[in-house]
């Protein structure tokens, strides 16, 4: 590395000394400015002064030519710098340190003023400086890196900037933390430290965090000084360096940038732990035969420095910290060759392997459900076809050369179609890659352009396209959230997110990839993708390009899509990327809801008749399910996947899969989010004081305002309520039945409704002729309902329940002019207010339909006759039992909805009264006492005296925390109805996670077994309390879990028995509990009769990372 020169700190310094006289002179101040920027200003600060060319200028030449310019109109008499080693530079874009409130200049002046007369030694400015340095950062488009940053040009001896690439090398190389935001007196007390422990000028730390970009160990503190002819000569002795440590060598040598060990198995294979175990083990050897020294930290010796420098990486990397081989042993690798033996082991290269049959045959079936799966829309034309139009969209406004606010406005037209049209390819529920780009992109236009300009670089492999692009954005999401009021949390810059930027930009060279769909697709055609999202987003695209020719040789398929496509959407895709993507989607969503013999068909085979309604691709699903274990192991986690997966025909262990990554966990929530909206989910939590009438049916207290008493309603459980829409016809007739759907209401209600007005005549035959409700009240608006004081509290009701309440799909039971016989409806409309028929100006449109008997109506409604209020939802009437009593109950038994799987969630199970709140449903609940089941069982409810049993498509799934309460005491008869899954902890999902050297895996099982024999398995530690640490390896994160969440459930498991506590921290438990025995405390005999007992106290949770390996030292050591 070349020796730095910092030969402008004489100019910097004596500018900034200059400075301090121009403040009642900024006008001079501004005409430099002017001069050199050609933009004028009325006033100037000194801290914008040194950010004009040193961010706003900082293109070399423009800088040089800037600090000579400012040389000469301040009459200073020393040379113009000819080189900026060491030296940071702002955003342009946020330049100024001002944001036009006021005082804001005369506080930048102020502190300027303060750093420089604390800088030249007057050190009891300190105080002033922390005050002062807090206010100007609390003013806008300020923050740590800038602020810092203008301190360090004025004074570059006395203060450091702290920029990215600072905090990195500080904690990297001297285990020196910065706080986020940074204070004046934290700021101050951090360069003290940074002062002490690095033992050199704040420019030559500066420029070597610039230099090494966090790579540590840094040459000054350790460097083997092994010449790369002295590497050759080691790595040709075949008696000194094995074959595996040539081949992982071989290995790391492929990336001179840098590469972590799980990058490194994503590209050759032999699991990470290969690369590192190697790496360091050959350390140390050279060590021994060179007899060189380690690098030591903290205390022990380090040999992986020996032959690598390394860095901790940004969550767009798979890995946490990536090597990068010393260059003089890269270039004794170099000189050796590439070996016989591959890099690339067999598996690997076979990830992208499938089965062309079991393509083929997917294919057949995409051919064969075209017409439907691709069916035209109404006004979209084929409903499939957003995927071209959005890449059309794309390629007819983008334009990575525009520059500033046109670069924001062409951005937002090529993606916004992505983001907000019919298929929002860009994001969900969970994830929004264009929302943030549109927001950063406002903030720093150039930094986002630059951004794409690494991802769109044909030169680069796609891994570093990736990474490079999401820690671009990630780095000016960093400088925005500095200074806005709001910061936005992550950039959203998924894989998922930049495959379709790449798709849309280079459409005959990539695909793109949506998690999930390319995982079912993968596994339609007999591949596997890996678990971790960006090594799946790389795998996939291998796939990709190996089925792509397949495709392409079925000229039946290729004209197929063609022709539902347009000219100019089929010329958005000349290479027919998206065409696989079509048929990787209508695999994942389609295929798996029309065939549930799939894979058979898949797997070439006749499918055998299914006698099992709930057996999904060879896996059946209980009806009745209950997920136990210890807390924090992801039971309520798993209920969103087993709910998905058997409401979707999926096997639950490919949504885990799809879970394991952000985009996929997404997809999965926002389905699950769907199926709830739809009915198909239903959840409650079991508590203490839950009962009977919570969940199957009660009489809940009402107070009637009109009459002022208190009433005592039937209102039905939410289990009866969700198995009467999960048997209902209505949310799967046609209208070929007469019942008109809405797929926006699945479980429609019921109401009661009298068409009769004074202020028209024949009401009710005007609506059933016209396809109408309507109702009167016409002198208060609609705007008016609450507030008017001419309406009762009833009528008020009624007004609502007609206006905001009713919806298209619910069904309305109206007196007709025959006594006998009530009249009934569908509504088909909104509320509107229609003019055209005084006296009853509110009309919503409906479908009438047959009616029905009022002798057949009446055990509906529990025997009771309807009364005289105009609107109220009648609620023990649901959809199917009116349609059943009106003659429709043919089309209900002969209604798909039977075979669509419902699932009941209830949390806690064992926390209520089980036989209290279940009654009769235990009998019910059984498998062959369901609906439609050979032994079909109804049972007459207490309250509403109606016959009710479980429809066969009703899934139950509970989960149940065994530290709460034992499985042993669940109630006998509810256990011999339930199958029950066991959820352990698995310390193996933490592995590969360190925190600075400590195995968290290793950590949790080894506590794990201590429980198990202190006190029980059921009473084990999740594995969920620590999962955060995948996405934050930190100290602080692992400290806060042990405060919060670990050593709390330790002191309530152990009924605060600290001893045994204590036995499960193992060697760790003094750093965590203190122990105690001051038995001076008491007085006389009884000193010595209590000296044995024993007081505890629970510490702060160590900051220090020995601390927690302490935790699994097992043995009797030490």
């Amino acid at each position: 590395m070349a020796k730095p020169k910092f030969s402008w700190i004489p100019a910097y310094e004596e500018i900034a000394t200059t400075l301090l006289g121009y403040e009642e002179r900024q006008d001079e101040l501004c005409s430099v400015v002017e001069e050199i920027l050609g933009e004028h200003y009325e006033q100037m600060d000194p801290l914008t002064f040194f950010s004009m060319f040193n961010g706003k200028r900082k293109n070399f030449d423009k800088r040089v030519e800037a600090v000579r310019t400012i040389i000469e109109r301040f009459g200073l008499k020393l040379p113009a710098p000819t080189e900026f080693d060491g030296l940071p530079v702002t955003n342009p874009q946020r330049w100024r340190f001002w944001d036009g409130k006021p005082d804001t200049i005369r506080h930048n002046w102020q502190l300027f003023r303060c750093a420089v007369t604390y800088a030249d030694g007057k050190a009891d400015e300190r105080a002033e400086l922390m005050r002062l340095f807090d206010v100007v950062h609390a003013q806008g488009n300020v923050g740590d890196a800038n602020l810092t940053m203008a301190l360090f040009w004025a004074r570059p001896r006395t203060f450091l900037p702290i920029d990215n690439n600072t905090r990195t090398y500080l904690w990297n190389c001297y285990d020196v933390a910065v706080p986020t935001p940074l204070k004046g007196d934290a700021y101050l007390a951090l360069l003290d430290e940074v002062r002490e422990k690095a033992q050199a000028d704040f420019t030559t730390v500066s420029h070597e965090a610039w230099e090494l970009g966090g790579w540590v160990p840094a040459p000054s503190e350790y460097d083997p000084a092994i010449s790369a002819d002295k590497w050759e000569e080691l790595l040709r002795d075949k008696d000194f360096t094995s074959a595996n440590t040539l081949t992982a060598l071989r290995c790391l040598a492929k990336h001179p940038k840098g590469v972590t060990c799980a990058e490194l198995d994503d590209d050759y294979g032999r699991g990470s732990n290969f690369y590192s175990n190697n790496v360091s083990t050959y350390g140390e050897n050279v060590c021994k035969r060179l007899g060189i020294s380690p690098r030591e930290i903290d205390g022990a010796g380090k040999y992986w420095p020996v032959t690598c420098v390394g860095s901790y990486v940004g969550k767009s990397r798979h890995g946490s910290f990536e090597w990068r081989l010393r260059p003089e042993l890269a270039e004794a690798i170099g000189r050796i060759g590439e070996g016989d033996a591959p890099l690339v082991e067999t598996e690997v290269r076979e990830r992208a392997a499938f089965s062309s049959e079991r393509l083929a045959r997917l294919v057949s079936l995409y051919k064969q459900d075209f017409p439907r799966f691709r069916v035209p829309g109404d006004e979209e034309g084929d409903h499939e076809a957003y995927k071209w139009r959005d890449a059309k969209a794309y390629q007819d406004n983008w334009d990575i050369e525009a520059e500033g606010e046109d670069f924001a406005e062409h951005l937002r037209a090529a993606l916004k179609p992505s983001a907000t049209g019919q298929g929002q390819l860009l994001g969900n529920g969970f994830s929004y890659p264009f929302g943030r780009l549109s927001k950063l992109v406002d903030f720093d236009a150039d930094g986002i352009r630059d951004a794409f300009k690494v991802l769109f670089d044909p030169e680069r492999p796609l891994r570093d396209a990736y990474t490079g692009f999401v820690d671009a954005v990630d780095a000016v999401l960093q400088e925005h959230n500095e200074t806005a009021d709001k910061p936005l949390e992550g950039s959203h810059q998924t894989p998922s997110a930049v495959s379709l930027y790449l798709a849309f930009e280079m459409p005959d060279r990539y695909h793109f990839f949506k998690p999930t769909v390319g995982s079912d697709f993968a596994k339609c055609v007999g591949a596997k993708l890996p678990g971790n999202p960006v090594a799946k987003f790389l795998t996939y695209e291998s796939l990709a390009d190996a089925v792509l020719p397949e495709l392409m040789k079925d000229t039946e398929l290729v004209a197929l899509s063609d022709s539902a496509l347009t000219e100019e959407e089929r010329a958005a895709d000349p290479a027919h990327h998206l065409m696989l993507q079509d048929v990787a989607y209508y695999a994942s969503r389609y295929m798996k809801t029309w065939h549930t013999d799939w894979a058979d068909l898949l797997d070439g085979e006749t499918p055998g008749e299914d006698n099992d309604e709930m057996a999904f691709e060879g896996v059946t699903y209980p009806r009745n399910m209950i997920l136990y274990g210890p807390p924090g192991t992801g039971k309520t986690y798993r209920t969103r996947a087993y709910a998905v997966a058997i409401c979707d025909r999926r096997r639950v262990e490919d949504v885990l899969d799809a879970m394991a990554d952000p985009d996929g966990f997404a997809e999965v929530a926002e389905r699950y989010d769907k199926l709830v909206t739809e009915g198909r989910i239903g959840f409650t939590t079991f508590h203490q004081s839950y009962g009977y009438e919570e969940f199957i049916e009660g009489l809940r207290p009402e107070y009637d305002e009109d009459k002022g008493v208190v009433t005592y309603p039937l209102r039905k459980g939410v289990f009866r309520d969700f198995c009467e829409a999960a048997e209902d016809v209505v949310a799967v007739a046609s209208a070929e039945d007469g019942v008109p759907r809405f797929a926006g209401n699945p479980r429609p209600r019921v109401w009661k409704m009298g068409l009769k007005t004074g202020g028209v005549a024949d009401l009710l035959e005007r609506c059933r002729t016209e396809g109408s409700l309507r109702m009167g009240w016409d002198d208060v608006s609609p705007d008016e309902v609450d507030d008017s004081k001419d309406l009762s509290d009833q009528n008020r009701r009624a007004i609502n329940a007609f206006q905001e309440e009713m919806q298209p799909g619910d069904f309305v039971v109206i007196p007709g002019a025959v006594s006998s016989r009530y009249d009934v409806a569908v509504v088909t409309g909104d509320f509107e207010w229609d003019e055209s028929v005084p006296g009853a100006r509110r009309k919503r449109d409906a479908q009438w339909l047959d009616g029905v008997a009022k002798n057949d109506f009446l055990p509906l409604n529990g025997g009771k006759a309807l009364t005289l209020q105009t609107v109220y939802e009648l609620t023990r009437v649901s959809p199917s039992k009116l349609l059943e009593a009106m003659g429709m109950n043919d089309e209900a038994k002969a209604s798909p909805q039977a075979s669509k799987p419902y699932v009941f969630v209830i949390d806690e199970i064992n926390r209520g009264n089980v036989s209290k709140v279940f009654g009769e449903l235990i009998t019910l609940l059984e498998p062959s006492k369901r609906k439609g089941a050979p032994e079909e069982t109804l049972a007459r409810l207490p309250y509403s005296g109606e016959m009710f049993g479980v429809p066969g498509n009703v899934h139950v799934l509970g989960t149940m925390n065994t530290a709460d309460r034992s499985i042993a005491l669940m109630d006998t008869a509810l256990r011999r109805r339930f199958e029950f899954v066991e959820i352990m902890p698995e310390p193996g999902l933490l592995a590969g996670i360190e925190v600075e050297g400590v195995d968290v895996a290793r950590m949790l099982a080894v506590m794990n077994a201590r429980i198990e024999l202190l006190y029980d398995r059921e009473h084990t530690l999740g594995h969920a309390y620590l999962m955060d640490l995948a996405a934050e390896p930190s100290v602080e994160r692992l400290a806060r879990a042990f405060e919060t969440r670990l050593i709390p459930l330790l002191q309530e498991y152990f009924f605060d028995d600290y001893g045994k506590i204590r036995s499960v921290l193992g060697a760790a438990a003094d750093r965590f509990i203190e122990q105690g025995n001051d038995a001076s405390v008491f007085w006389g005999e009884d000193a010595d009769e209590y000296d044995r007992l024993r007081s505890y106290r629970v510490r702060r949770a160590p900051r220090e990372a020995d601390a927690y390996a302490l935790i699994y030292k097992t043995g009797r050591e030490g």
